[in-house]
């Protein structure tokens, strides 16, 4: 099921800032979605949209390591299951150094 507001594990209680420190900038993303080829590293479509996420799903860890390119869809089922997709990311990043 997908959650909405208070019964979704990102929820903040309704503040209005998105929390992520100003190092998480579009130069940085740009450089992760270049480093991964433009591909979402799950479903590994091609796609010139891609979201940036934090493998650890801490915002503050902007390390690049800590970082991969997912489209939309991949994005939202990584933020459920984290254990089980923290490890699969940090496998894949092994590869990636």
């Amino acid at each position: 099921p997908i959650l909405f507001g208070a019964d979704h594990p990102g929820w903040k209680g309704g503040n209005k800032g998105d929390g992520y420190p100003s190092i998480f900038n579009k130069k940085l993303k740009e450089q992760i979605k270049e480093r991964d080829g433009w591909f979402c590293n799950i479903c590994w479509k091609n796609m010139d949209k891609l979201d940036v996420h934090h493998i650890d799903h801490n915002k503050n860890n902007c390390d690049k390591i800590n970082l991969v390119a997912l489209c939309r869809k991949c994005n939202i089922s990584a933020n459920f299951n984290r254990d089980l997709w923290s490890l699969y990311f940090s496998q894949l990043m092994l590869h990636k150094v």
